[in-house]
């Protein structure tokens, strides 16, 4: 599985590799060597117990390469690995990759967390290779029509670069559209009680920026460049689009949008003896598909999580919380919050109580990054 040869003979680098099951299958595809480290990558999982795709050999011992993790069943594979200075770039076929990533089979280590190809539309790669005269990276597959090109059947090149912005972001319930100027970094929309929810589309300035949502201090990962914010009649939400640069920097670019949802009318209905006034119920707030993001070292509220989990919260209920064994040292529960320690995924289940005794609960992954 992995071997080393220093000239005259070949010898085991460690004295003893444990993977989990010992199944058929098991294997290192590619090699990178990043610093003082060497990257394997291949269809493994729990090498050593703490790693699975992906893995770090530091000359004595394998480890997890910051809590990179894939969904996509025992099919996963990672068959690429490139590291351009600080960065380390990730290419395979799995369904989906760390947090922060945006689609499957190419996804990167910026140097302080998890990034994705937000437009790539890349679903399969066999192979990555990184051109530095030119800042560009080429990616290899089985794939046809890569990154939504006619004619990039199999080979596809995307710029790595310092630029940061957002070409566009179009509405498609609001009363009057959006109408978006990227020197205008604020703006205001409205929708009638009729509409739950604004749908909104975006698209960054460079084709690999990774675009991110953030709302009532959750951030999520916008995947395919949709997002839908979901608002109670009657009320107003803010929503902020940032795009971060693809070469790794803190170069961003950010937009702020604030949506106003009418509230629903009063009817009248009049009898000969009585009049009643009705008031059609508000419909409950519904958690967007992307999973929540929580910064390192910063909280969010068990009641955050549990609204976009979907959780109905009745008046005197008591919110709880549980972090998963295996995130304990992503995240933890301090009293009423949660907070991040570590970059990784984190799964937490949140329990809202009811008066009456009643209780509900829901699971999500919260994505820790920097």
């Amino acid at each position: 599985m992995f071997i080393k040869f220093d000239g005259t003979a070949f010898s085991y680098p460690i004295t003893s590799v444990s993977v989990y099951g010992d199944g058929a299958g098991i294997g290192v595809f590619t090699l990178e060597k990043f610093g003082s480290q060497i990257l394997l990558g291949g269809t493994f999982t729990s090498l050593n117990y703490v790693a699975s795709h992906l893995a770090t050999y530091d000359g004595t011992s394998i480890s997890n390469f910051h809590g990179f993790t894939v969904a996509g069943g025992s099919g996963a594979i990672v068959r690429g690995i490139k590291a351009m200075g600080s960065q380390v770039v990730i290419v395979g076929g799995f369904a989906q990759g760390p947090a922060g990533s945006a689609g499957g089979a190419i996804t990167r280590w910026n140097g302080t967390g998890w990034r994705g190809f937000t437009s790539s539309n890349i679903t399969i790669a066999n192979g990555v290779f990184f051109d530095s005269s030119n800042g560009r990276l080429f990616v290899g597959s089985s794939q046809p029509n890569m990154g939504g090109l006619a004619n990039a059947d199999g080979l596809v090149a995307v710029a790595i670069n310092a630029n940061a912005g957002i070409e566009s972001i179009t509405s498609t319930n609001a009363t009057t559209p959006l109408s978006f100027d990227a020197a205008t970094t604020t703006y205001s929309l409205a929708i009638s009680d009729a509409v739950q929810n604004e749908v909104f589309t975006v698209v960054a300035s460079e084709s690999a920026d990774a675009v991110f949502a953030t709302v009532d201090g959750l951030s999520y990962a916008v995947d395919g460049g949709l997002f839908t914010l979901n608002i109670d009649a009657g009320s107003s939400k803010t929503i902020t689009f940032v795009s971060e640069s693809t070469d790794g920097s803190a170069t961003s670019a950010s937009y702020a949008i604030q949506v106003t949802r009418t509230a629903a009318p009063t009817t009248t209905t009049t009898t000969t003896t009585t009049t009643t006034t009705t008031t059609p119920s508000t419909t409950t707030t519904v958690a967007p598909n992307p999973a929540p993001v929580l910064r390192k070292g910063r909280t969010i509220t068990l009641r955050s999580i549990a609204t976009f989990a979907g959780l109905m919260i009745p008046a005197r209920s008591t919110i709880t919380g549980t972090v998963a064994p295996s995130s304990s040292r992503i995240c933890e529960v301090q009293g009423v919050n949660v907070k991040g320690l570590k970059i990784g995924n984190c799964r937490i289940t949140v329990r809202v109580r009811r008066p009456n005794g009643q209780q509900t609960s829901r699971t999500v992954t919260l994505a820790v990054r920097a």
